[in-house]
């Protein structure tokens, strides 16, 4: 599993150099790169290094490929289809092993794109496969790579939960769901936040073994109190159903709670939102200054709700400025006060409720950035009489 840990951490790299403008690969064929990266899995003739600027270009051109569908291209929706077709015929033939494999979803889910019942039941089979004496040592395997994949995420526990959700998608639920329950074993206080996010996951089997796993642990190990109060903030995100097994996992941690940590409170600088463009979308910003850093936290709502949300930290002021200014030439924004942004934001976390579209991960930590949680159930109640 060594092998699918490096390229996990080499991959994220280049991730964060290709948006930059820096033109690392020329342009291809999604087809023929996602043909050449199974040769190179079939065959090994590529050693690490190399393997990872593959992906890298793959995982670019796979992301556009995913937008131009969206689009309504025909000839972009022909190549998906034929992608899928080549990871067909290479399962079938067994050419992946268990880090291909994991890599493909990762790729896949990062992408942006639907990951085949295919894909994860050949992971799943591929290491049912392992013999009896080594199954114990597989599973301790890629249980340590997740936990080693995680340590490189800065103990954020928000880029933890990307790399665990991307990850986790080559599995069918019931081996994610698996791994989520032997990961919070580990009693690793940024793992187990990051299992808090597969609350909010879509497959409701993935998000029950998640509450479990945490209330299991609360049994044995103390629990943070900022874990429990994460939870009661994202409980009225939920449908009813989901919210008795959140009800479960709060009461359980709350009799093994530490003490409340005192936290440094950040200072609101100004808070932006952009126009809605012709799909209705629109996007909120707020920039804050923590002790001597400076964070954006930036929200994408669609018209089924939140769709996407992240927090940059550790920014100098000049970053933080430069970014605020490529903003502002790129979208018309109009300035706000904190009362608007929240207002405009639990209106959309309301459409993710009664629309019942997953709500991210990352948004819990956007909420908890800016506004206190209360006014959450009174926008919900507003939005659905």
């Amino acid at each position: 599993m060594d092998l699918a840990l490096d390229l996990f951490k080499n991959l994220d790299l280049l991730k964060m150099l290709a948006p930059s403008g820096l033109e690392l690969f020329g342009v291809e064929d999604p087809v023929d790169q996602f043909s050449e990266y199974l040769e190179a899995c079939s065959h090994r003739t590529l050693d690490d290094d190399e393997k990872s600027e593959l992906l890298a270009e793959l995982l670019e051109s796979l992301s556009e490929l995913k937008i131009d569908s969206n689009g309504g291209d025909p000839d972009a929706r022909d190549k998906i289809q034929a992608i899928y077709d080549l990871l067909d015929d290479a399962i079938e033939g067994h050419l992946l092993q268990v880090p291909d494999l994991m890599m493909m979803g990762k790729i896949l889910s990062d992408a942006g794109w639907v990951i085949p019942d295919s894909l994860k039941q050949a992971t799943a089979k591929a290491l049912e496969a392992s013999p009896p004496e080594m199954e114990g040592d597989t599973e301790a395997d890629l249980v340590s790579s997740l936990l080693g994949v995680a340590d490189q995420a800065g103990q954020n526990p928000f880029d933890v939960y990307e790399y665990l959700n991307s990850v986790l998608a080559c599995f069918p639920p019931e081996a994610a769901a698996m791994l989520l329950s032997v990961l919070i074993v580990a009693n690793n206080a940024v793992v187990n936040q990051a299992v808090a996010g597969f609350l909010l996951h879509r497959d409701a089997a993935i998000a029950q073994s998640g509450a479990g796993a945490l209330a299991a642990s609360a049994s044995k190990n103390p629990v943070q109190s900022s874990l429990i109060e994460r939870l009661v903030r994202m409980r009225p995100w939920l449908p009813q159903d989901r919210q008795a097994h959140i009800d479960t996992a709060i009461k359980a941690m709350r009799l093994n709670a530490l003490p409340p940590e005192k936290t440094e409170l950040p200072k609101i600088i100004k808070c932006y939102a952009s126009v809605c463009d012709g799909s209705g979308t629109r996007s909120l910003f707020v920039t804050r200054r923590i002790g001597g850093h400076y964070q954006i936290a930036a929200v994408m709502m669609k018209p089924a709700g939140v769709a996407d949300a992240m927090v940059i930290s550790e920014l100098p002021k000049s970053e933080m400025d430069a970014i605020v200014r490529e903003m502002k030439s790129s979208l018309p924004v109009m300035e706000m006060d904190l009362a608007g942004i929240s207002r405009l934001l639990a209106f959309a976390i309301a459409d993710n409720f009664t629309q019942e579209t997953p709500r991210r991960s990352n948004c819990s930590r956007w909420w908890r950035a800016l506004v206190s949680a209360r006014c959450i159930p009174i926008m919900l109640r507003q939005r659905k009489s």
